[in-house]
């Protein structure tokens, strides 16, 4: 009995090593960039790399929480660099209004060597803690590259699970059902995708506010989430049909927008069949 509970209890704690592993990395690297102190800026505002973050790093270095600082400031404190705000007055830093306009959790761009589902799981908690991120951001792109193949780092292949863990599906609801989004861009490999549109579907979720969708066919399942979208934009990835499986996902996309009847743009990266919109909104 007893060595099938260790079994079964293995996934859990080699989720809970992988990402204590990855974060202890992630304060080495930036005890090594920074020898004085870890950044006391949250890694998902650095990522976004917006001009005024970038502009003031070194000073919202010096504040002695910038997390606070920058999370928990009302609107009215974002536009006027002289409002009174514990400990940032000295600094003269005025948080501008579009600080959180654009988010993201994504490891696949250049710039970037983080394991995937590590990385969007710190990301996400991080947005969780951040109310005035939740509140006030407007497009959101998630792009995840999971390193599980021969060709991937070896040390990122230690690091990585063999599928998105539930404590990241899990956060992931609770961060989309909290934000007021205007667009989404959601970019997740094909033999993972369902994993979250199953989590999804279950629990519920719905992005009633979003108006722009950007996803690649196989993550279908967020067109009925989003069911007020007047914009819907397929890009294509080869893994979608390497992993289809006997279903077509540009006919499942198709299928499911008939959910979002509001659509009025369908943009797709390929040359369309035009047969398969026989009988939708978008036919000719």
């Amino acid at each position: 009995m007893k060595p099938i509970l260790i079994l079964m209890l293995f996934p859990i704690f080699s989720l809970a090593w992988q990402v204590k592993v990855w974060q202890l990395r992630e304060n080495v690297q930036s005890f090594f960039s920074n020898p004085y102190k870890k950044s006391r800026v949250p890694q998902f505002m650095l990522d976004s790399k917006h001009p005024w973050i970038l502009e003031n790093q070194k000073k919202l270095e010096k504040l002695s929480d910038a997390e606070s600082y920058l999370c928990f400031s009302s609107q009215e404190h974002t536009i006027d660099v002289n409002q009174k705000k514990s400990g940032g007055e000295e600094n003269e830093l005025g948080i501008p209004p579009d600080l959180f306009d654009y988010l993201e959790i994504d490891n696949s761009r250049g710039g970037i060597s983080r394991p995937g589902w590590p990385n969007a799981l710190l990301r996400a908690q991080e947005i969780q803690r951040c109310p005035a991120a939740l509140s006030q951001v407007k497009t959101f792109k998630t792009g995840i590259y999971v390193y599980d193949s021969k060709y991937s780092d070896w040390d990122k292949r230690v690091l990585e699970p063999p599928r998105p863990p539930r404590e990241l599906l899990d956060l992931f609801g609770d961060v989309l059902g909290n934000m007021s989004l205007e667009t989404l861009k959601w970019d997740i490999p094909g033999q993972y995708a369902h994993y979250f549109g199953e989590h999804f579907v279950n629990r519920g979720l719905t992005l009633p506010s979003a108006k722009t969708l950007e996803i690649s066919s196989i993550n279908h399942f967020l067109v009925p989430m989003c069911s007020n979208i007047t914009e819907l934009v397929c890009r294509r990835r080869w893994g979608d049909y390497i992993n289809k499986g006997d279903e077509d996902p540009e006919l499942l996309l198709i299928k499911a927008s008939m959910f979002a009847p509001n659509i009025t743009r369908l943009g797709m990266e390929w040359e369309f069949d035009e047969s398969k919109v026989q009988g939708t909104q978008f036919q000719a």
